[in-house]
Formats: structure tokens, sequence, C-alpha cells
């Protein structure tokens, strides 16, 4: 069994929500693992997570700091060393230079392998998305012996790296596995969500004319919109729907914890993701594990688990999405809605952490020592 050093923290964040469910997936799969990580958590009570699970863990002070790269740098390869790690799995390219820079003074016989997860490359500016692709392919060219990539898009935007990539999704918190019950369309119209952060790129205004034309043309009174969000566009899209006459049909909650967001969800039918671009989405995975009928742009992973009219809907732009809303408000009864909804719950199990960490498992046994 390969002995894996995990980096669960990220830039800005510390111990991360996400990298915690994952390395705790990691653990109960049996993988024997340590996880790495700064001295700061996203969120009260993650550290409290890894110790109750047992997961051994060990703390860099300021680690996600991007300071101080020699000492930092020492104490990655005194962890690597005292852990006698095969395997190290860095999360960003901070972490990568630590991870290659200790792996060059460790003995050539006990220099583990690199894994990478690309997250993420500048991919809403143009020319910052090239530039990104360029350094960041060839870093991971010269110095990861495994990319994974989270969907089929990063897939496109890195195909050099295909020699050494493996397609992994990240999984979805167990908080949107619980069993709630499946939604109810005909006695409570459409209750819709987008949860994204307010600024140019995520196309809340999208949405709101959408479902304005929609409630327009209908003449429904009980359809109603959640934004969870904040950000710089925020006060702009306030104005946008009070200027729509969407007074009390839609609501602006400002920023949301995850739970929050799950309890969104719940009370919600339907779950719309408008961005131009998303590198994986947890807005799109996080709806569809817990049933929403989930209307995408073809961003992230949606393309990879959505079944256009089988498990949910693409749309490209307003247009399609105000007809998506149509269609949906006047299917007349719930079965069709309903079917969409059992679907999507039963086509997310593969995402759910133990499945994903099962995979994660079966990667470690293909790399060779």
């Amino acid at each position: 069994m390969k002995r894996l050093v995990f980096f669960a923290s990220d830039y800005a964040i510390g111990l991360s929500s996400l990298l915690t469910d994952e390395a705790l997936a990691l653990h109960r799969a049996g993988i024997s693992m340590v996880a790495v990580c700064g001295d700061t958590e996203q969120e009260e009570g993650l550290f409290a997570r890894l110790e109750q699970a047992g997961v051994p863990h060990v703390v860099i002070p300021a680690l996600d700091a991007h300071a101080r790269f020699a000492r930092l740098r020492d104490e990655v390869r005194a962890c690597l060393e005292e852990c006698g790690a095969d395997v190290v799995h860095v999360q960003n390219n901070w972490q990568l230079a630590l991870a290659a820079s200790a792996r060059r003074q460790m003995k050539r016989g006990s220099r583990p392998k690199i894994v990478y997860t690309l997250h993420g490359y500048r991919h809403n500016h143009f020319v910052r998305n090239i530039i990104a692709r360029l350094v960041i392919g060839t870093a991971l060219m010269l110095l990861a012996d495994r990319v994974i990539w989270m969907c089929s898009m990063l897939g496109k935007a890195f195909r050099p790296l295909k020699y050494k990539a493996e397609l992994l999704p990240l999984g979805v918190s167990d908080t949107f596995f619980k069993e709630v019950p499946l939604p109810s369309f005909s006695q409570e119209g459409l209750q819709v969500v987008y949860p994204a952060q307010f600024r140019k790129g995520k196309n809340q205004d999208v949405v709101i004319r959408a479902f304005a034309s929609y409630l327009e043309e209908s003449g429904d009174v009980k359809s109603h919109l959640t934004l969870p969000g904040s950000g710089p566009l925020l006060d702009d899209m306030r104005a946008l729907a009070a200027c729509c006459g969407l007074e009390g049909r839609v609501t602006l909650p400002g920023q949301c914890t995850k739970q929050q967001v799950a309890e969104c969800y719940a009370r919600a039918n339907v779950a719309v993701v408008a961005s131009n671009r998303e590198t994986y989405g947890q807005s799109i995975v996080e709806p569809f594990a817990m049933g929403r009928v989930l209307l995408s742009r073809p961003v992230g992973i949606a393309p990879d688990i959505i079944r256009h009219g089988g498990n949910g809907y693409l749309f490209d732009n307003g247009w399609e999405l105000a007809a998506l809303f149509r269609r949906l408000g006047t299917a007349g009864d719930d079965g069709e809605l309903l079917a969409l909804s059992r679907q999507a719950r039963h086509d997310a199990l593969p995402l759910a952490w133990d499945s994903v960490a099962q995979r994660y498992k079966e990667m470690l046994g293909r790399m060779r020592a």
C-alpha cells in the first residue's frame, strides 16, 4: 500500500471544507495517508473533524501564505521523509513548487511521486487563460507524475498532458446526499435557486430576465427565484430585479454557508447554473445529487453528467433558459419532472465521496513505484 501525503489546504483559505471531505473519504477507503495543511481553517470545526475521524495530519504554519519559500520547502521535505511518502498530492502551483523542490533534495530512492489536481487556470480571462495554460501545462509536464482532471473540459484545455492524466471528479459532500423529499412542482410552482458570486461571468442578469419573461408570459403567481451569494454586482442585480417588476418574487439573501445553500436546494425544485465558465462546478453537482431539476449551461462537469431531457437540461442563452422555465412550468403534473429528479439523484451516486475515493485508490494502485 502506497503511503500518501495529501495537501488539504489552499491559498488564503487554510484547511478547506472540500479538501477535508476528500481527506476523510480517502481515510475511510483504507488509504495510508497523512493530511498536510496550514494553521488556519476555512470554517470552524474542520481540524476537529480530522481528529475525530483519526486522520493523521501535520500542520505547517503559514503554509498557504505564499512567502518564505525556503523554510516551507524544508518543512515539507521533513514531512515527506518522516512519513515515508510514496505519493504527495498537491492542490495548487505553490504546493507543486514546494513539493517538487523538496523532492529534489531527498535521496533518489525515497523521492515520492507527485499528483496534482487541476482546480483552475484563470479561465475567465482570455489572455490570462492562454498564458496560464502555457505556464501551468509546462510546469505539470516537468514536475507532476499524475494530473487529475475533474471533468472533460479540463482535459480539452490541457490535452498535451493526456498521457499522465486521470479523469476523476471531485466528490459531493454527504450533506447533499441526505435523504430529502423529491420536489413538488404542480403545488409549488417553480422554486428556482442559483447560488453564485455576483461578478462578471456568473450572469445572474440572464437568469433574472429569463425568469421575468416566463412570469410575464405564463401569469404564474407561485414561482420564486432565490439567488444566494455576494459580490460587486449584487446591488446591480437587486436593481435589475426591481426594474423587471420582481419585488417579492426574487430573494437575494447574500453570502450563505454550505449548509445554508443545502437548505436553499432542499426548498427548491429547480437549480440553475448560468455562468460563462466553470472548471468543475459545485453548484452543478450539489443540486444534481439532491434530485433537483438542473438547468445548466454546458460548462464544467455539466456536459459529462447531464443528459438533456433525461436527467436535466442544458441551455446556451437567456432565450433557451426562458423556454425551459416555460416547459417546466407548464408540464401539467409532477410525473415527468419527478422522473427527472429521480434520475438525477441516481446518476449522482458515483459523485459521492466514498465512490470517488475508491477510484482514487485504484489510481494509486496503477501508479508505478
